[in-house]
């Protein structure tokens, strides 16, 4: 029943990561006909990159940290001040080990971020 419940959250948390994710592209495209267009490509992206976090882990807990982890990022993406100063808000360090024990290391959570927008880079740092 434990691990019922946990998936059911997984695939809830799946479903606001993915609208999130598609939140931030369309934020960051000017254009309304691009933002439509980069909202539905980034949804799909973001969902098929979420399902496979959550048939990666290797249970459902694992998945809601990892979740948790990208929802969290993705929310201070999309506070951010656009422009070059929210840049640090939209970049991520794949090599940070908080972000790899967290979510990196699951398949699909770089790619969740890149649906977003997110640029990815191999530096460490906290």
């Amino acid at each position: 029943a434990v691990a019922a419940a946990a998936s059911a959250a997984a695939a809830v948390a799946c479903e606001a990561a993915a609208v999130e994710s598609a939140a931030v592209a369309a934020a960051l495209d000017d254009d309304a006909a691009r933002a439509h267009a980069a909202t539905a490509e980034a949804s799909a992206r973001a969902e098929a990159a979420c399902v496979a976090l959550v048939a990666s882990a290797a249970n459902p807990e694992e998945s809601i940290v990892a979740l948790d982890t990208l929802a969290t990022i993705l929310g201070n993406a999309l506070s951010a001040p656009r422009g070059s100063e929210g840049d640090k808000f939209r970049s991520i360090r794949t090599g940070n080990a908080a972000f790899h024990r967290r979510a990196g290391r699951h398949t699909g959570a770089t790619d969740l971020l890149q649906a977003a927008g997110f640029r990815a880079s191999g530096g460490g740092g906290g």
